[in-house]
């Protein structure tokens, strides 16, 4: 089972990694690669926790469970690694924003706004939206030239670029 959510968190970081580097080429002033990085990093929190739980494997049966404690714990596992390994606050702040919907500290696009973006995204294209907003409602939204929303609320851009973004999957060897 953790084996198991390791590779799906792999795949889900190098996706959003994908999607935020597309979305900085095309609607913001962002490093594409610094996006693709900060993609990468949000959820590096996730992989210590399922390593310090797979000393447990035997004992553990329901994955909901686990994903609680992935939940609870990995923004600030994220936040220790990241400030342990000296990474830049805006990279920090990637993982510690983790989805905080309405984060708004600034009126400028920040990298932390971006992955919001990303994640919301993904969320909604999989129909995952449960108790989350629109897209729309997100501060972090207003702060880009995305262009238009399908009516479901997800990013058409991202929808248009879906070659790009595999290509940049494949490249990070995650292809789906």
């Amino acid at each position: 089972m953790l084996g198991a959510l390791m590779r799906r968190t792999w795949k889900t970081s190098a996706r959003l990694a994908a999607l935020c580097a597309v979305l900085a080429r095309h609607g913001s002033r962002l490093s594409p690669e610094r996006a693709l990085l900060a993609g990468l990093l949000q959820d590096i929190g996730v992989l210590p926790i399922l390593n310090v739980l797979n000393q447990y494997q035997d004992q553990l049966t329901d994955e909901a469970q686990v994903l609680s404690v992935v939940e609870r714990y990995g923004c600030q596992v994220g936040v220790v690694l990241l400030k342990h390994w000296d990474f830049e606050p805006d990279m920090v702040e990637v993982a510690s924003s983790r989805g905080d919907w309405l984060r708004d500290p600034r009126p400028a696009p920040e990298l932390a706004d971006l992955v919001l973006l990303a994640r919301l995204h993904e969320n909604i294209v999989r129909g995952e939206t449960h108790g989350l907003p629109k897209i729309d409602e997100v501060p972090a939204f207003a702060k880009f030239s995305l262009g238009g929303l399908f009516p479901d609320s997800s990013l058409e851009l991202l929808h248009q670029q879906e070659a790009s973004v595999k290509d940049v999957m494949r490249v990070l060897g995650a292809e789906q």
